[in-house]
């Protein structure tokens, strides 16, 4: 049973009952949103269950995304396929949600650098990746996150280092305090050869997000490149007690033990 009633006099305004099973559910929401707006608005008031329809949609993205968030941040196979598919349903429920296109766009980017194997190729995965990032920066242009977002797939797809170098300035301009573009930025650096920058660089990143294995990870890249194999191998170290079943920052701890004569 459903009722309406006035808060201050307690009249009854409106009242029906419904019986719900698992194939009117949808239908009913939208009765009762329409019969409460035609009662207090009119009877000509239709917009209010159409914004309503578009605003369930909108959180229902919107949550989904959250859910896509927490799954990438464990940078595992698994939890980035399950990334991509929360981020995929908000993008669905939602076509304009710029973060949830700018973060699909990074997953996708991220199976590639750490070479998971999925259903798609490589090339056509990177270029799906770029278009969503392109997506995400034409529906924000101001916004720090997604032209951050552009400018690792461009890093990953060895775009012009000009044009690369341009979108993570302009980034990290908007945005100083986003913690996956500081670590990305910081393997362009050290790709150029500014390894004292990409060590500060990735040590700011670490400031920003100490608890996230990526941006460990990315640390003990930038100290693999500085040559500081103890580094290296501590900050892997960090990364595998972060993320247990990730298999890259073992891989790094290796190289870095390696260096070090400790075959």
């Amino acid at each position: 049973a459903v009722q309406l009633v006035d808060a201050g006099t307690q009249a009854q305004l409106w009242i029906t009952s419904y019986k719900p099973d698992s194939t009117n559910l949808e239908e009913i929401d939208d009765d009762v949103v329409s019969r409460v707006s035609h009662a207090l608005l009119g009877a000509g008031a239709d917009q209010p269950r159409h914004d309503h329809s578009a605003r369930a949609r909108r959180e229902g993205a919107h949550g989904e995304y959250l859910a896509g968030k927490v799954a990438l941040r464990r940078r595992t196979p698994e939890g980035v396929a399950e990334a991509i598919r929360y981020f995929e349903s908000a993008v669905r429920l939602d076509s304009t949600h710029v973060d949830a296109l700018g973060r699909l766009a990074t997953a996708l980017a991220l199976q590639l650098s750490y070479g998971y194997r999925t259903t798609m190729g490589s090339y056509p995965t990177a270029a799906r990746a770029l278009a969503l990032a392109q997506r995400a920066v034409e529906l924000e242009p101001s916004g720090g996150e997604p032209i951050g977002f552009r400018a690792y797939i461009e890093y990953l797809t060895y775009a012009p280092l000009d044009l690369v170098k341009i979108d993570f300035e302009r980034a990290i301009a908007l945005h100083p305090t986003e913690a996956d573009v500081a670590g990305w930025h910081a393997l362009l650096l050290l790709r150029e050869g500014r390894v004292a920058q990409s060590l500060e660089e990735a040590r700011r990143a670490i400031e920003l997000d100490p608890v996230s294995s990526a941006r460990h990870l990315t640390y003990a890249l930038a100290a693999l490149g500085a040559r500081r194999y103890d580094l290296a191998a501590l900050e892997a170290r960090r990364a595998s007690e972060t993320e247990p079943e990730l298999r890259r920052p073992r891989q790094v701890e290796g190289l870095a033990l390696l260096m070090q004569n400790r075959a």
